[in-house]
């Protein structure tokens, strides 16, 4: 049973659980780290709390890369290395070196990065909790990667310097919303979303209706709090077994390439909905899950891809990284408010608990309107 909350001590950021034969996970691997420069160099991540509580000025946390890691179990930190970060590296170096990549390929990439993002909202939880020390993380890497609707967004850029930029994570919306987030990586940027049910219904295939939140005996339930464990419950309803664009509710300003990804819970492949000749044609089962196949959107296709792609072949415009950052901030913090506003409902949940959720939601939804704000007024 994962731990409670964050002041019970150290967790594994894999399973949740105290970890075992204690070993260290860096969230940004060091293989990515020898790619982009010196593993010492130092970097900025996140907001530290303690500042804030203290009356202090707001500043970040500063690292160098190679002593950005965290607890894990051996057990848990050997599989992940082998399971994904080792195809992650050859699948990068494929892209980098203009090489095409497979939809396998692709979509274990998908997953490496769903890996690297909730690695990045378990390291910002860890390192603030003293502070939040009542904060509940409601899932942990090997709970959350491979199993949800996802996307990832891949733009070619000037001018930054050989290293890694990550965005989108010191904000309070990724805090309680940790579902989209950015990472530059030399002169590439990778913008990746992930959340249940978020692309399903425009790709076509069935579809989850609005999700309720209901309390749960279920110990590996969607949502652990402090008033105990709760799941989210939706009604599965028939596709309409024909891409409907733009997949994402908000249109991304930039063009670059765009890969979209539909996840199947193996559990659900039994229901009627599953057995249209739709979904059988359009979905590939691996590694016991049954995915989408990939949609590729750019200037070059827009489709499913039956075949190999030259990632760095469709990247046809190069954006000035310090003119065009703010826009890339935008689109991130825009789909982080998508993201909240597809939250399941809380209608059936007791007064209390109601009233903190949506605190926790306008909070962050507001949040990112007023940094959205002053990134257009310091762009005019």
């Amino acid at each position: 049973m994962p731990i409670a909350n964050l002041g019970q001590g150290k967790f594994c950021i894999f399973c949740g659980e105290k970890p075992q034969l204690k070993n260290k996970e860096h969230i940004i691997p060091q293989w990515l780290i020898k790619k982009t420069g010196d593993l010492n160099r130092e970097f900025n991540f996140g907001i530290n709390f303690s500042n804030i509580s203290k009356g202090l000025e707001l500043e970040k946390f500063k690292f160098s890369f190679n002593k950005f890691h965290f607890p894990s179990c051996k057990v848990c930190n050997d599989y992940y290395g082998t399971f994904l970060e080792e195809p992650a590296k050859y699948t990068m170096d494929k892209i980098f070196n203009h090489e095409s990549i497979s939809f396998s390929e692709i979509t274990s990439l998908l997953t490496w990065f769903d890996k690297i993002r909730t690695g990045l909202w378990l390291a910002f939880l860890y390192l603030n909790k003293k502070d939040l020390c009542d904060f509940y993380p409601h899932f942990f890497i090997s709970s959350s990667i491979g199993l949800n609707d996802r996307m990832l967004a891949v733009y070619r850029l000037s001018g930054h310097p050989k290293g890694i930029t990550i965005l989108g994570t010191s904000t309070i919306s990724f805090m309680y919303y940790p579902f989209c987030f950015g990472i530059v990586i030399n002169d590439l940027l990778f913008i990746q979303a992930s959340y249940p049910g978020l692309l399903s219904k425009n790709m076509g295939f069935p579809y989850p209706g609005q999700a309720e939140f209901v309390f749960s005996n279920n110990p590996d339930g969607t949502l652990h709090t402090p008033w105990g464990t709760m799941d989210a419950v939706q009604e599965l309803r028939m596709g309409i077994e024909k891409v409907k664009l733009p997949l994402l509710r908000t249109k991304l300003t930039n063009s670059g390439i765009e890969f979209y990804q539909t996840v199947i819970n193996k559990k659900l492949c039994i229901e009627e909905e599953y057995s249209t000749e739709y979904v059988k044609s359009n979905s590939i089962c691996l590694n016991d899950n049954l995915y989408s196949k990939i949609w590729a959107n750019s200037k070059k296709t827009s489709n499913f891809l039956d075949e190999d792609i030259n990632v760095i072949d469709h990247l046809t415009k190069i954006y000035p990284y310090h003119k065009i950052r703010n826009l890339f901030e935008i689109d991130i913090l825009r789909i982080q408010n998508v993201l909240i506003d597809n939250s399941p409902f809380v209608k059936n949940l007791p007064k209390e608990i109601r009233r903190q959720m949506h605190s926790e939601q306008v909070l962050s939804r507001n949040s990112n309107n007023i940094i959205m704000k002053f990134i257009r007024e310091e762009c005019v």
